[in-house]
């Protein structure tokens, strides 16, 4: 067991080093559970980028923002309660957690004890036997513990697993100056669809000019899955070199259960608490980015693509940030999924936004009204959102049918889905083109 005190026989709190490769960057110390404090270190604050824009190199900040920063980094749901369990660790032990999954987190740092230059670098193969083995077993903790070791690293609720894939496409578990250079996620039994549901949002949103991750479907035995490519990650011969990026809510210094903007819920008595993470706030903070204007635009065109697709949970984990010395900006969009699609095959699924559009949170009666007073809002010009909600319903009505993935290796029932969802997705674009007709004659009434 991880617990929170003292270093025997000093007068000490437990540390951890943030690294960047074999760069100091500085040190956490952890002075209670949820509470710890950082210093830079001197050539970092001097040569380096922050954490964050909440932690910066040189100014004031507090322990909220370092604990909002760390929790973000967290594997969510059922991933996160098997860390707990199988590591013997309290949820309020963010020092314990850390220490865990700390070598292999979103973005360019890993946190650590020792020096990491000095830990050992190993790749362990995967053997597509032993992955489908794991795979058949039905266990979740089958993906999550290999070797004894906690390996899921990122956030996200749904099945995956972080891998270092080579040249002759093996996978791999990688220690030290090795990382992982992929995510693969798997299909579960409740939603069976969801990987092929991804594979051709994303691959439509590359089609309509969207920076995604690269995304491919590969089939292991008899089980689904979707590769993606970390595009914070980037192989050379003897490393994997990191690129820091930050979620949505670290950007807003939010807490993870933030990232829905009705943080406690939509029930009734508590729908119109809205302090988490939305498009408005989002969309503010832009203003760090180098080109403000453009980093507008690509939030713009995700915001419509997801409304076109049926993506209801776009929340505030699933945007990203690249942060440099120099330049904050828009990371390539990722977990692109048709909720709406998901919810035809499963009762009871929430399809409720994750972050509104105007004061509307049902996805499927998204209007002119509600987009245009989104644009009010956020002082985006009509005319603007009207070129980018066109131009995007008109690119997509084109390339839907011209994505190919018949060399994706989908079963039969799975290319039924791809149809299904490529039949939605038209029939949202033409529903959405409606509304777009009424952009004149609504603004000249209401606004």
């Amino acid at each position: 067991m991880i617990r929170n005190k003292k270093v025997p026989g000093t007068n000490h709190f437990p540390q951890l080093v943030i690294w960047a490769t074999n760069k100091k960057v500085g040190t956490l110390t952890f002075e209670q559970p949820r509470k710890c404090s950082f210093t830079y270190d001197a050539s970092w604050k001097q040569n380096g980028f922050p954490l964050s824009p909440c932690i910066p190199l040189s100014g004031t900040f507090h322990s909220t923002e370092l604990i909002n920063f760390i929790r973000n980094l967290f594997p969510e749901g059922g991933a996160f309660d098997i860390l707990l369990e199988t590591q013997n660790i309290s949820k309020n032990n963010i020092y314990g957690i850390l220490k865990t999954i700390g070598q292999d987190t979103v973005g360019a740092f890993c946190f650590g004890e020792d020096d990491f230059s000095e830990q050992k670098s190993n790749l362990r193969l995967i053997s597509e036997k032993e992955l489908i083995a794991r795979l058949d077993s039905g266990l979740p903790e089958q993906l999550i513990t290999w070797d004894g070791k906690f390996r899921l690293s990122v956030a996200g609720v749904q099945n995956k697993l972080n891998v270092f894939v080579d040249e002759d496409d093996k996978y791999f578990l990688a220690e030290g100056q090795f990382a992982s250079t992929h995510i693969v996620k798997f299909a579960s039994v409740q939603f069976p669809s969801v990987i092929v549901n991804e594979l051709l949002c994303m691959r439509l949103a590359k089609a309509v000019n969207i920076d995604v991750a690269d995304v491919n479907h590969r089939r292991i035995g008899d089980h689904s899955a979707l590769v993606v490519k970390r595009f914070d990650r980037k192989f050379t011969p003897d490393r994997v070199e990191k690129r820091h990026m930050i979620d949505g809510c670290q950007a807003l210094n939010l807490p993870p259960e933030y990232k829905y903007e009705q943080n406690f819920g939509s029930k009734p008595d508590v729908a119109h608490i809205r302090e988490g993470a939305s498009i408005l706030k989002l969309l503010r903070f832009n203003v760090n980015c180098t080109i403000p204007a453009q980093a507008n635009q690509k939030l713009i065109d995700w915001v419509l693509f997801n409304i076109i697709i049926g993506n209801s949970d776009a929340h505030g984990k699933n945007i990203s940030y690249f942060v440099s010395k120099d330049s904050i900006e828009l990371a390539p969009f990722y977990d692109l999924v048709s909720v709406v699609y998901e919810s035809q095959q499963t009762e009871m699924l929430e399809t409720n936004l994750a972050m509104a559009i105007g004061d509307n949170f049902d996805c499927n009666e998204i209007t002119a009204f509600d987009m245009l007073t989104l644009a009010d809002e956020a002082g985006i010009k009509f005319n603007f959102l009207k070129r980018r909600l066109d131009s995007l319903i008109e690119q997509c009505l084109e390339q839907i049918n011209i994505i190919d993935l018949t060399n994706q290796g989908l079963s039969s029932s799975q290319l039924e889905d791809i149809d299904n969802l490529k039949q939605l997705i038209e029939d949202r674009c033409h529903y959405l083109k409606d509304q777009s007709k009424q952009f004149k004659s609504i603004i000249e009434t209401a606004f």
